[in-house]
């Protein structure tokens, strides 16, 4: 589809570019194999942070395009081959990365993942992975890595013409039991004002890009927009992921048969910007494990001016260290939601797995809401680094 009707379909067009919100200010670095060719580019909103050993490539460019095109005022660093880098060092800092590679086709929680969330752990940089894409030489649907990572944003891919997953976006669990991707975003993006190009490799970039390799990017992008408008986002990847998850969204049509070990609200919409950024209400809890938690394991707090018959949706998300993850393959702090209403439970989430937990329910009345957002199990080491976020249609 072209670009600039998928743009339309996210309100990237109409609620963000619109009224300015273009990525100003918002450093967001890539990784590939090889490096996007500069003539496709704005080379005052690109740079390009290390030797091209590899190479101008055609998938690099397919990248950094959707990258440039969805956030076009945003500052894009480039690194050629696989790069975790100090966000602060740069002008503007990072605060978005975008990974585009896929390794490790099992179960596995291997090293990939591990670095991946390490680096996002210590240096709270929102990153988003692609899902992983199945072709004949894998024999089944585990999400890739570093994909698997839990405190990565992992993204699979939908056809925006239908509205329905690809068929080869991976979605398979790994031995963690998290629930991966954690959302979708369209793909098959025609830049139609390109002229084709066949890099050294034989590749051959034509101006349509597609896979979950191009559903990331646009992710990324979509956020820089967001966080040039609400820059509290910044170097909050957990409640990034808490805000993703409470918005409302585009319904894909078949999400349910698609990805059939999600049992959550995760992945089974498109974002749209005006649920992203209107309608929301954010809180974060940050310090060491003995921090933010009451003697209970709980805290506790009331949500007012709530609406009688209204549809609201709230969403917690957490970090967890790597190096806890990979001695016991599961999350360090096991943490639940619940919501009660004139002192009814209305909606929980208790998942045991999932660094997020989602409720999604309509109020019977206008009395104030009441969080209790417990930690069921906890290892005692990792830092509290929690998001919350209320969204409501109004």
């Amino acid at each position: 589809m072209d670009y600039d009707l998928i743009f339309d379909l996210s309100q990237i067009s109409t609620h963000a570019h619109s009224n300015n919100y273009k990525g100003l200010g918002i450093g967001v670095y890539f990784t590939e194999t090889g490096c996007p060719n500069p003539s496709y580019l704005n080379t005052s909103y690109y740079s390009q942070e290390n030797y091209c050993n590899n190479g101008i490539r055609a998938h690099a460019t397919g990248v950094a395009q959707v990258l440039q095109r969805t956030a076009p005022q945003a500052t894009i660093y480039g690194y050629d081959q696989l790069n975790y880098p100090n966000p602060d060092t740069t002008n503007p800092k990072i605060e978005i990365g975008s990974h585009s590679w896929a390794v490790c086709f099992d179960d596995e929680y291997c090293s990939e993942d591990a670095a991946m969330d390490q680096y996002i752990y210590d240096n709270r940089v929102i990153v988003f992975v692609c899902a992983g894409n199945k072709n004949e030489d894998i024999l089944d649907y585990w999400v890739s890595s570093p994909g698997k990572a839990a405190n990565a944003i992992t993204v699979g891919a939908v056809d925006p013409s239908s509205n329905y997953y690809e068929w080869y976006s991976m979605w398979k669990n790994s031995e963690v039991g998290n629930q991966k991707p954690e959302i979708a975003n369209y793909t098959n993006f025609n830049f139609y004002d390109v002229v084709p190009f066949t890099d050294n490799y034989g590749d051959t970039y034509t101006g349509f890009f597609n896979g979950t390799s191009a559903s990331t990017p646009y992710s990324a992008g979509f956020a820089a927009n967001l966080l040039q408008q609400y820059p509290f986002y910044k170097r909050h990847p957990e409640l990034y992921k808490a805000l993703l998850l409470s918005g409302e969204k585009i319904n894909i049509s078949n999400a349910n048969s698609h990805d059939t070990d999600n049992n959550t609200i995760a992945a089974k919409g498109i974002a749209r910007y005006s649920s992203m950024a209107w309608n929301h209400r954010n809180r974060t809890w940050s310090g060491t494990n003995n921090c933010c938690f009451n003697q209970y394991n709980q805290i506790v707090f009331e949500e007012n001016n709530i609406s009688v018959g209204v549809h609201y949706r709230i969403a917690i998300a957490w970090l967890t260290s790597a190096s806890y993850i990979a001695a016991n393959n599961t999350i360090a702090q096991d943490i639940d939601l619940n919501v009660y209403q004139n002192d009814s439970l209305i909606a929980s989430s208790l998942s045991s797995f999932n660094p997020f937990e989602v409720v999604d329910f309509t109020t019977n009345s206008n009395s104030n809401l009441r969080i209790v957002i417990n930690r069921y199990a906890n290892s005692g080491s990792d830092n509290v680094i929690l998001g919350y976020s209320l969204w409501n249609d109004l």
